[in-house]
This record gives structure tokens, sequence and C-alpha cells, in this order.
């Protein structure tokens, strides 16, 4: 499967990437270093080329230490760093009662930046996130700083964790954001208001909690119990016996799909993100090497499983469930035409109302709707070209023919 650009950067990345949080925090007692650092270095070998982590995960060994995640990542990329993209996040705290103590001033992130930089062993990091957004400090005032560390090369790129559309696009006025990391799952979908706008200001999803902390592998029952004080999970709603009834519905259809596809439960949650978006990027997060496989020997090939799910064939040609797929470009080609035989009457109306106005002076009418029309149609097939680059074709085509 091809790697995906991350939004406006250069770094292009596999499109499952890997959430370490859970070797260090919130998923029980924190995973032995030496297991932590052999597993992410596994994942690496397999094909996982993207690690997620944050200043803020921490948890507390049996022998009372703390286990820093951003520690872990940098032991395990220790001769390959040039080789994977490392995003961390700073402006998050926790405090003993789990809550989240914000903070996101410019003093903060870079006394931040220097204490991730020295814990992940490098001179630099490839994406820094603010954590969540701190209602004290604005965008602008961040995005500026991270433009500062940009400039100085501590960092490369930047995004914005939990973002809305608002302070995106007031942080990208300042300074381009190349990802946000927002919750994302077949059960957590109210994020999806804010796709036309990644689209438009070329920004990267990426997706954490894609199997809504493990509830969409089905693995887990109402009567599944988490844990110790470290293990986040016992407190989340949906492993509540409200939370898995709300979920039936969702958990048995996945269920039959799973059989019917012979693929697991969590397969079928990453197909359906990775299918849905190409700028997509889920992070699912496991400290077992086995379920990072999914039973293949290699990340390329659990992902070209994941691309055939939702293929299907009519005995004739291949279809793909998600419209905007390549499999599916004799379809998009005949929904364009089709467009633009339904719009052309439209753009005739136009033009002749443009000739009354003295707007133009359009000979055959009928001729040029046309040609403005389906002269847009290559634009729009090219994939090459971002939405604004469209739009600018689109735009010099109709300026072109209106002038001839």
């Amino acid at each position: 499967m091809e790697k995906r650009k991350l939004g406006n950067s250069e770094l292009y990345i596999n499109p499952v990437g890997l959430g370490c949080m859970g070797f260090s925090h919130a998923s029980g007692d924190p995973t032995e270093k030496s297991v932590a650092v052999r597993t992410l270095r596994e994942a690496y070998e397999i094909g996982y080329d993207f690690f997620d982590t944050a200043e803020s995960y921490t948890g507390v060994n049996p022998d009372r230490t703390i286990s820093y995640n951003e520690e872990l990542v940098g032991e395990a990329v220790k001769g390959i760093r040039d080789k994977v993209v490392i995003a961390t996040k700073m402006g998050v705290s926790h405090t003993a009662d789990r809550s989240l103590k914000l903070d996101s001033s410019p003093e903060t992130i870079r006394r931040s930046v220097e204490g991730s930089l020295k814990k992940l062993g490098t001179d630099y990091i490839d994406l820094y996130y603010q954590h969540r957004i701190d209602p004290k400090v604005a965008p602008e005032t961040v995005a500026e700083t991270m433009s500062e560390l940009i400039k100085e090369g501590k960092i490369r790129y930047w995004g914005i964790s939990e973002a809305t559309e608002e302070y995106l696009r007031r942080a990208n006025a300042v300074c381009p954001v190349t990802a946000i990391e927002n919750r994302y799952s077949m059960m957590a979908r109210w994020y999806e208001t804010i796709f036309p706008v990644c689209e438009e200001l070329n920004v990267a999803y990426v997706a954490f909690s894609p199997m809504a902390n493990g509830f969409l592998t089905g693995k887990y029952t109402p009567v599944t119990k988490f844990e110790g004080s470290q293990d986040y999970r016992a407190s989340m709603p949906q492993y509540t016996e409200e939370g898995f009834a709300k979920a039936k519905e969702l958990l048995d259809m996945l269920t039959k799909m799973a059989a019917e596809k012979n693929a697991t439960m969590g397969q079928l949650s990453l197909a359906w993100m990775i299918n849905k978006k190409p700028y997509i990027v889920p992070i699912p997060g496991s400290r077992k090497i086995e379920r990072l496989k999914e039973k293949d020997d290699s990340l390329d090939g659990f992902l070209d499983k994941m691309e055939q799910l939702f293929i299907q064939t009519d005995g004739k040609e291949k279809y793909h469930h998600f419209f905007h797929k390549k499999e599916n470009h004799d379809l998009q080609m005949l929904m364009s035409v089709k467009l633009c035989e339904t719009i052309e009457p439209y753009m005739e109306e136009k033009l002749r109302e443009m000739n009354e106005n003295g707007i133009t002076r359009v000979g055959n009418i009928p001729l040029t709707a046309s040609y403005m029309l389906f002269g847009a149609v290559p634009v729009l097939e090219n994939d090459g070209l971002s939405t604004a680059e469209k739009a600018l074709g689109i735009r010099m085509i109709m300026k072109c023919i209106l002038e001839a």
C-alpha cells in the first residue's frame, strides 16, 4: 500500500502509525523497559515508521521509578532515527485525580521541547503537537512559538491535538499546521465536520483511539475487569453496561462482517478508516507484537489486506465501497461527465446573463459552456493537485476560454 504524505510536510509514512502511550500510561502498569523497547523495535522491523508519544505519557513502575514513554521510543529508534517519523506533544500534565493541567505558554513550550529532545535522544522532532488547547493562550501565540522552533531546527513541523475549526484556522494563518490529532473511530465520529477544513488547508488527520481504546476489537465484555489504578479503561463510558448496550448493534454488525470477510473486528475498524479519506492516519496502540502484525508477517501485508476488505466485484469490474478510491476511476469519470451534463444548461443561462450585462461577448454559448465544463474534468481527476490548485486551474481554463 502506498505511503501517505502528512499534510503540507515532506514526511511520507505508512497509512497506519503506532500509538505508544500504552507502554507507559493509562493501560495498567508500564511495560518493563527492555520488553517495551524490543517490541517497538520489532514494530519498526515489520513496517511501522510513525511513532506517536507525548511528554505526559508517564507511569509508575513496580519499583516506583517513572516510566517515560519518550525515553522508550528514543531507545527503540537508536540507529534508525532517519528512517522513522516521531511525533510528540507538549502542554498537558496529569493531576492526582487524572484531570488535565493545561499550559501552552511560550516558556512552557520551549522548556518542554528541550525535555522531549533529551528523552528521545535526538536533536529534532518531526512533528510537535500542542497536546490540548489551552484557553489561556491564543492560538496565534502558540503558532508563533512553533514557527520559531521550526526556524531553529528543533522541530520540523507542528500540529494540534483535539483541534477545533476556529482554533485550527487561526493557528494555521500564523504558521501552517501539518496535522491535527483528534479522536476518531466508528464510535466517535463528531470530528468529521472538520474534514473539509483539513482538505482546504492540506492538514493531515491523525486519528487516536481508532478502535475506541480496544472496545471495537471485540475482545472485551461487560464483565471484563481492568485492574490497577493506572488502567484508565475502567472509567471509560464504553466499558460500562450502558456503553455495551448502546454499542450492541455496531458490535453485532462488526462480528458478522468479520466472519464474512475472514478478518478480525480490529482489522475491519482500521480498514474502514484508512479507506475513508487519503489524509487519515490511524495510530492504534498495542503492547503485543502479535496484535501489531494481526497474523501477517509485515505491516505491508496487513495494509494490503485492509485495502482489499472494501473491494468487491460484480464479475466484470472491481468496485470499492469508498467512492474516491482508485478502483472506482471509471465510475468517477462517468459521474464527472454526468455532472457536467447536468450543470451545462445552468452555465448557458449564466453566460447569456453575462452577455446581456456586457460582461462577456460570447458568440456560441452552448459550445463555450461545454468547453468550460468538460475542460475542467482532467483537472478534477488529477490526484497530483491539491484542492486549491484544482480550483486555480479551473478558473484559468474558464478565463482563457472566455477571453478567446
